[in-house]
């Protein structure tokens, strides 16, 4: 439990990292360290897919996991 809220914070700070880029003004948002966030809990759920095999637990994450790639788009949509 300790090391998910570390590697939560962790993508947080890097998002704020980005966005306090001046190079690149794609980045200069205040939704990167949540687009950061978003993404990293995508790949947490991949990861925890494969390693469990039980089919109520992967039909669980493939719905969160697809609302969570939703809302890691909504951004972007017109």
């Amino acid at each position: 439990m300790l090391l998910a809220a570390v590697g939560l914070l962790v993508t947080i700070y890097s998002g704020f990292l980005i966005a306090a880029a001046p190079g690149i003004p794609f980045w200069i948002t205040a939704l990167t360290p949540v687009l950061w966030m978003l993404s990293a809990s995508v790949c947490a759920l991949a990861l925890t897919e494969l390693m469990i095999h039980r089919d109520d637990i992967t039909k669980f994450i493939i719905r969160a996991g697809s609302g969570l790639k939703v809302a890691e788009l909504s951004p972007y949509l017109p």
